[in-house]
């Protein structure tokens, strides 16, 4: 791709993170708002959700889907452990609220699932699992980050990749089948002196494709290497960063901006 493009994308993916897509949000986005009102906006969008809690749950239920809810713009990319959002509250009504959360499509888990092959579901693990946010704009907003830090930094910089994950999770959900049930899965090895995790699983053409997220241009692909050594079978990786896209040594780089090529470019490697 010519420079001149790729700049003019990674600046309105950077736009992307800050605005995310909430229809409210992006028509006033569109309207030349300024960020402050956009900020606002967003800040009435995460209130108006969760005044609605008291409508669907009783008091006490009310109080556990706040908990989960608020936590979740910090807890997105990482794994989740109930005890990480109020060690003085019993898990199981935590629990509960999580899958609440998830059926009404507030937040998503992505469950862990062996690579060797597909479907994910039949070998996902509901007891280790990550979750995304609604949305990457009102996560940005919920963790205070200010509109400067994103347009005039190294996405790297932005919470440690997390939103870069959390962007990346929306891509995928946009992407698959709008009839089906969307499920994500991650796979991680965990052993002495050699743990290794991948960000994602996708199914592509019958085969589970390894992915990695990476906020940058660079970092480490350790953990997909060693994916793609203990299942042989998986033909190739794919990282997602703002690396140009390149194909080399079994790793297909597809740029963030890039993500809903994804199906069109792993095919052209894999298929003869």
């Amino acid at each position: 791709m010519e420079q001149v493009f790729a700049t003019r994308l990674e600046q309105l993916l950077r736009q992307y993170l800050l605005v995310g897509g909430m229809p409210r949000v992006v028509n006033a986005f569109e309207n030349k708002v300024l960020m402050e009102e956009l900020q606002r906006l967003q800040s009435g969008l995460i209130r108006t959700y969760t005044d609605d809690f008291a409508k669907y749950a009783s008091t006490a239920k009310h109080k556990y889907l706040k908990e989960v809810y608020f936590s979740a713009p910090q807890m997105a990319g990482r794994r989740y452990k109930y005890s990480h959002i109020n060690p003085g509250i019993e898990a199981k009504f935590l629990k509960e609220a999580l899958g609440l959360l998830c059926d009404a499509r507030c937040l998503s888990k992505i469950c862990h699932a062996s690579g060797a092959g597909v479907p994910f579901l039949a070998t996902a693990n509901e007891r280790k699992f990550k979750i995304a946010f609604l949305d990457v704009g009102l996560m940005q907003n919920a963790l205070g980050v200010q509109d400067s830090i994103i347009l005039d930094n190294s996405i790297m910089q932005i919470n440690a990749g997390s939103v870069a994950e959390q962007y990346v999770a929306q891509e995928l959900l946009a992407c698959a089948d709008p009839y089906s049930d969307k499920k994500l899965h991650f796979w991680a090895r965990e052993a002495r002196g050699s743990n290794a995790e991948v960000d994602f699983l996708i199914e592509i053409e019958g085969m589970p494709i390894p992915v990695a997220v990476k906020a940058g241009a660079s970092g480490s692909l350790k953990s997909l290497r060693l994916f793609l050594k203990e299942y042989p079978k998986t033909l190739l990786g794919v990282r997602y960063s703002m690396h140009e896209l390149s194909y080399f040594d079994q790793i297909l780089s597809i740029p963030l901006y890039m993500i809903s090529q994804t199906q069109r470019l792993v095919r052209m490697h894999l298929l003869p």
